[in-house]
């Protein structure tokens, strides 16, 4: 891995990051204030990290990681394609819940909020075990470090 993709890992790691401190910043807004312009204004900040975080990993670290491994046995990129299929379902909640939530697309927060919020974050956190797998996998199999 060349230093300029490890700088592309290493931002969106801190993307990912900025991503969780502001779940806990949308997590505490209250039913009764979610409609408010200051609550609104986090739950768009948060859509925009969340749009850019999942567009990076799609885009930029999954494509290149995929271009690195293309050599390798059937079986390995197997495994690897089963560990982004499962991502790839975080992806469609998380483009949902954008699509939702974002305040360019919607004027008003709905009663399902935060339901829909507990399963956008449950969704994350096994998002983030997947992209842990994919990278312990790729360092431990094929000698491809790609968070150093």
């Amino acid at each position: 891995m060349n230093d300029d993709y490890q700088y592309r890992i290493s931002n969106w790691l801190g993307l990912r990051q900025k991503l969780l401190v502001k779940i806990v910043e949308i997590d505490k807004i209250t039913t009764e204030n979610l409609n408010t312009t200051s609550s609104q204004e986090k739950i768009n900040s948060f859509c925009q990290y969340l749009i850019d975080y999942i567009s990076s990993g799609h885009f930029e670290i999954y494509h290149r990681l995929m271009e690195t491994l293309e050599n390798q046995s059937p079986l390995a990129l197997d495994k690897i394609n089963r560990i982004l299929n499962s991502i790839q379902d975080s992806t469609d909640i998380a483009v949902e819940f954008n699509d939702q939530y974002d305040m360019h697309n919607s004027k008003e927060i709905d009663a399902l909020f935060r339901q829909r919020l507990s399963d956008l974050t449950e969704s994350l956190a096994e998002r983030f075990e997947m992209e842990d797998l994919l990278f312990d996998h790729c360092t431990n199999h094929y000698g491809q470090s790609l968070t150093a």
